[in-house]
């Protein structure tokens, strides 16, 4: 649920106009606009994944039997997208709070997403 309201939070908060899609500098002035409030949320969200992911994998760890392979393979793709998830808003964070980045990094966090 945090990291649901956190989300919707972030999308509210760093807005651009549908014009300036894939647009650098109008996402950059967009998130530094949002400046605290942006990092706050992205602090948040890898947290609240993180205390999901492990309450997931207790669960996943009871399973026995037929199930069991299954929930091994299942638990990699999970904790991949935790960490891209991690990774792309320490990136965001870093372009929110200091100006000059460039477009490697917005490169960056779209190709992760």
């Amino acid at each position: 649920m945090i990291t649901v309201i956190c989300y919707f939070i972030q999308q509210f908060i760093a807005t651009s106009p549908p014009s300036s899609w894939g647009d650098v500098a109008a996402a950059g002035e967009s998130l530094r606009a949002a400046g605290p409030a942006w990092t706050i949320t992205s602090v948040m969200i890898p947290l609240a994944l993180t205390m999901l992911l492990y309450g997931v994998f207790f669960i996943l760890s009871e399973i026995r039997g037929n199930g069991e392979a299954l929930v091994g393979y299942a638990k990699i793709p999970m904790v991949i997208g935790l960490a891209g998830w991690t990774y792309t808003a320490g990136i965001t964070i870093t372009i929110a709070n200091w100006a000059g980045t460039d477009a490697g990094s917005y490169i960056t966090v779209w190709g992760v997403s």
